[in-house]
């Protein structure tokens, strides 16, 4: 697996991971955007956003179903972090309790709720934040 900054001729395999994950639809391009390319193929993104000097936002993240949880996830957060120190944070809907453990195990901490948060269907956020040093 290689793990690199995503590039415009990702677009179709990063929409097509969208699709499949019922992720949204995020303009990429916007945001710095992480792949994890195997065999030439990309399988998984990671949205990424600079808030100040020494703060980031994780924007989503998401991995094509089949490879979910095989440790993808992780090392595109990890790489992410060791790229980029400072404080970290990200959204995470309140029943998606995968992600709220992945988060957790890289070193992320509930530190908040956002009620009405998501829609489609209607669900809190849980607000997370780690320092990156």
């Amino acid at each position: 697996m290689i793990i690199r900054r995503g590039e415009i001729r990702d677009a179709a395999a990063i929409s097509r991971i969208e699709v499949q994950t019922s992720s949204d639809c995020w303009d990429y391009l916007r945001y710095e955007c992480t792949v994890a390319d195997v065999d030439g193929a990309v399988v998984a993104y990671l949205l990424t956003r600079k808030l100040a000097d020494d703060e980031f936002e994780i924007v989503t993240l998401a991995v094509l179903p089949e490879l979910q949880r095989s440790g993808i996830a992780e090392s595109l957060i990890r790489a992410q972090l060791n790229e980029n120190k400072g404080k970290w944070f990200l959204e995470v809907r309140e029943s998606n309790l995968p992600a709220r453990l992945l988060y957790a195990k890289v070193g992320f901490e509930e530190v908040g709720r956002r009620s009405d948060y998501y829609s489609d269907p209607p669900e809190p956020a849980v607000v997370m934040s780690f320092r990156s040093c």
